[in-house]
């Protein structure tokens, strides 16, 4: 009986100095991870701000290759550029008068 209690001694006391070891090094990675500072410090190191508008454009421009695999469909395409601002009101108003078909289409 004596051997039982050291062993479950031996093994509480080892089971407390790896949970107060981890609880440390957590709780400083809590403070330092989950702070403002340390994103913006990581950002401006790797000059993140500057790249930033390359970055977006390459995405919005090879977001527009994948639109022949899954292309988007509407209900209404109106092209503002020749159009007035009455004849766009127009053809809006006279797509109004039926529901929406593209729903249709949509998977559930």
């Amino acid at each position: 009986m004596e051997t039982l209690r050291k062993s479950i001694a031996v093994f509480c006391a080892i089971t407390f100095i790896f949970a107060g070891v981890a609880a440390l090094f957590l709780f400083n990675f809590d403070q330092r991870a989950f702070t403002a500072e340390t994103y913006q410090q990581a950002f401006a190191r790797e000059d993140f701000y500057n790249k930033l508008p390359a970055i977006m454009a390459d995405s919005m421009v090879s977001s527009g290759a994948d639109q022949n695999q899954f292309p988007i469909q509407y209900d209404l395409e109106l092209d503002t550029s020749n159009l007035t601002t009455e004849e766009c009101a127009e053809q809006v108003i006279e797509r109004l008068k039926y529901p929406p078909t593209v729903f249709k289409g949509l998977k559930t």
